[in-house]
Formats: C-alpha cells, structure tokens, sequence
C-alpha cells in the first residue's frame, strides 16, 4: 500500500513538472506581452503629465494672474512628473527582467528541438523577438538622452524663481523657458516613437483568437 501511494504521489509530480515545462514558454511570453504594455501605458501618462507640466509653465510665464499661484501650480505638476518617471523606470526594468526571461527560455527550449527545420524557425523568431525588444530598449534610451537635459533645466529654473519670484525675474528667464519648451517638445516626440515601438511589439505577439 505504501509502495502504491509512493508510485502515485511520484507520478503527480512527474505530470506537474511535465505540465509545468510546457507552460513555461508561454507564460515567458504572456508576462514579457503585459509587461510592453505597462510600459506603453505608463509612456501615455508620462505624456500627458509632460504636457500639464508645461501648460503650468506656460501660465506662470504668460505674466498674467498670481505667480504665486501659479509658481505653487509648477511645483505641483513637476512632482507628479517626477513620480510618474519612477513609475516607467520600475516598468521598464521589470520589462527588461521578463524579456531576459523570455528569451532564456526559448533558448533553452530550442536545445531540445531535434528537427533542424524547426530549430531554424524558432531561431529566427527568437531573434525577431529579441530585435523587436531592442528597439524598444533604443527608443527609451533616447527618451532620456532629451529628458534629462530638460529635467535638469526645468529644476534649475525653478529653483531659480524660488529665490526671486517676480514678474522681472520671470521675464529675464525668458530664454530658458523658451529652450523648456523646445526641449519638451523634443521629450514628447521620442515618447510618441517609443510608444510606436511598444504598439508594434504588443500586436506582432499578441495572440489570435
């Protein structure tokens, strides 16, 4: 009797790890699809949080109404800015970890894979795969090479009014507002090719029903 429980509790764990292994490869897959596309929401909200950034710096130097006021309105919209680039940097690291783990585990598949027709398909998906995710990769560094500039200009000048908040030092750092919204207009160009890219990943392995 002992010897049979022992059989049977061998055999259901054999079947879940071999139940288990093949759900791999597709879990891989469905996790590194949902994670482009937490990137590609959080992309859309850093969009729309750039833009009432700059619409709040806009305001304050349209010389017109409180600047106190609308300094504080600043403040505000450059906070919520600088949470939610916390929010796509968690998103893209963890993106990066699943796409690492996708990509291993068609790799370790592939080794088991003795029809070399098959394997020369599957390794071209693979790399399809990998290319499609450095594309994305690319377009995010881009991102920050124009957005920490503008970050860190944007920071200068309000700190910069802070000290001196009135309608002449807001008119002498004209220039500076008018390079921040050149350089915000930049931001939000790379954003919309890099939400091009997390678009074109999500519907090349998105799954047919």
């Amino acid at each position: 009797m002992t010897k049979c429980i022992t059989r049977c509790t061998a055999c259901l764990i054999l079947a879940a790890m071999v139940v288990g292994c093949k759900s791999k490869p597709k879990d891989a897959r469905t996790m590194a699809v949902d994670s482009v596309g937490n990137v590609k929401e959080e992309m859309v909200e850093t969009k729309s949080q750039l833009r009432a950034t700059l619409s709040a710096l806009n305001e304050l130097a349209s010389e017109k109404g409180d600047l106190e006021k609308q300094y504080k309105a600043l403040s505000k919209q450059m906070d919520k800015l600088r949470s939610q680039l916390r929010t796509v940097r968690f998103r893209s690291n963890d993106m990066e970890r699943r796409r690492d783990i996708y990509i291993h585990t068609w790799r370790y598949e592939l080794q088991h894979v003795s029809n070399p027709e098959i394997r020369k398909l599957s390794r071209e998906g693979r790399d399809r795969a990998r290319e499609m995710f450095d594309r994305i990769g690319f377009a995010i560094q881009e991102i920050q090479q124009v957005g920490l500039p503008f970050h860190s200009d944007l920071h200068g000048l309000h700190k910069h009014l802070g000290n001196a908040l009135n309608t002449g030092a807001v008119q002498r750092a004209m220039p500076l507002i008018n390079k921040l919204r050149t350089q915000g207009h930049g931001v939000t160009v790379k954003i919309d090719i890099a939400i091009v890219e997390l678009d074109y990943v999500i519907k090349a392995m998105a799954t047919k029903k």
